[in-house]
């Protein structure tokens, strides 16, 4: 059984740990910005910060494959926790600084960027195959699911607890994985295998990753994806300012938060169930498009009802969810179990290369225009993205997730 598999539980919980980490620190920080600077430019310019290092994965990639995951999973967990520090001994003595914490948020993210990673890369070493769908499933409400809900509950936080009190808390669930990796043996792969990662020049094992995302199939997959996280690298940036002006501050900020962890979370718990229902083009299409239409339903709910808006969010993010563990998925079992780290770091840095400057963006628009306009963009996006899945024939023709192979050369 899933659950009684001991090193997948380790990843589970070392997974919970460090998104509740990220989560108070990502909201914490966001509203720290705003605070004391008072500009939704900067909260745009911490935006672009925390979504830079994406971009960056793709050069982590050969760094998984050819190291051993768990050391360098514990080493830079010690970083993250070394970093926050600083932000707790400058918030303690009242004297933190809006440059310094823009700085530590890019360093500490770029160290976020080599955790996840690599627990993508141990599950499937860990894990059947023929449950592969459910492990990412699990893996994705503990990442996405409550990374959304502790993002919300972080938010309500900040009206009750001092910053320099949340940034204390924020190091205990950074050190946990910590000792979660530690209890974790070193997962055993096949020697040729690992030898042959090992003594392949790094030029070498980067470009054979590069080339491997560079098939037609995942281009068509990550091109539009690339897109829609643009548009919601706007929408992250945007929502302090929207909860700021038509709600209460800081509780409608993290409740808007937490209803779109709640939504991805009832995604990802009944995509299980539904996988093989359908072909997997006809998931991804509909999947997008209703949640589109949901989403620009919910921004103009904001003026008749807090509690439709709620709701309309929920649903439109349950899709958004469920279409999440289909891609992880996707992107596990169609490359070579060597190459993993490599093309799931590509895949990484392809979809997030236009998410830091559509912070920038999204900051400028939200101070020009409004940001219901800002969060409009999004659901239009997502039903073109839907659209274009509807209408493209090799994602139309393939079967359900269960039965897809590996990617031909």
């Amino acid at each position: 059984m899933l659950f009684q598999n001991k090193k997948f539980q380790y990843l589970i919980w070392s997974r919970i740990s460090s998104n509740i980490g990220d989560s108070i620190f990502y909201v914490v920080s966001m509203w720290v910005v705003l605070e004391i600077s008072d500009s939704p430019v900067l909260t745009g310019v911490a935006g672009f910060l925390f979504t830079l290092p994406s971009i960056l994965n793709v050069f982590i990639g050969p760094l998984i494959d050819r190291s051993n995951p768990i050391k360098l999973y514990i080493f830079v967990s010690f970083l993250q926790a070394f970093l926050l520090g600083i932000i707790l001994f400058s918030s303690s003595v009242g004297d933190i600084n809006v440059w310094m914490l823009l700085c530590i948020i890019f360093l500490l993210t770029i160290f976020t960027e080599v955790v996840y990673p690599i627990e993508n890369v141990l599950i499937p070493k860990v894990v059947p195959e023929k449950h592969l769908v459910k492990a990412n499933a699990v893996m994705s409400v503990a990442y996405q699911g409550l990374d959304f809900v502790f993002n919300g509950l972080s938010g309500m936080l900040i009206g009750f607890f001092a910053i320099s009190t949340l940034y204390g808390i924020n190091i205990i669930f950074f050190m946990i994985p910590i000792l979660l990796m530690i209890l974790l043996k070193r997962v055993q792969v096949i020697k040729n295998e690992e030898d042959q990662a090992r003594n392949t020049n790094y030029k070498a094992a980067l470009l054979e990753g590069i080339k491997a995302v560079n098939h037609p199939l995942l281009r068509a997959f990550l091109i539009p994806l690339t897109m829609v996280n643009f548009l919601f690298a706007m929408v992250l940036v945007t929502l302090p300012s929207f909860a700021d002006q038509y709600g209460n501050g800081s509780s409608t900020y993290g409740l808007t938060i937490a209803f779109l962890g709640l939504g991805s979370m009832l995604g990802a718990l009944f995509i299980d169930r539904f996988k093989t229902k359908q072909r997997l083009g006809i998931i991804l299409s509909f999947g997008f498009m209703l949640s589109g239409a949901a989403w620009i339903l919910m921004v103009f709910s904001i003026h008749i009802s807090s509690i439709l808006f709620y709701m309309l969010l929920v649903i439109s993010y349950a899709f958004i969810g469920a279409v999440n563990v289909l891609f992880t998925v996707l992107f596990q079992k169609l490359p070579e179990e060597k190459i993993l780290g490599r093309v799931n770091t590509a895949v990484e840095s392809i979809i997030s290369f236009a998410m830091p400057v559509g912070s920038l963006i999204g900051g400028f628009l939200t101070e020009l225009t409004s940001p219901i306009f800002v969060l409009c963009l999004f659901g239009i996006g997502l039903i073109i993205l839907g659209a274009f899945y509807l209408t493209n024939r090799n994602i139309q023709s393939l079967p359900d997730i269960d039965k897809m192979g590996k990617l031909q050369k």
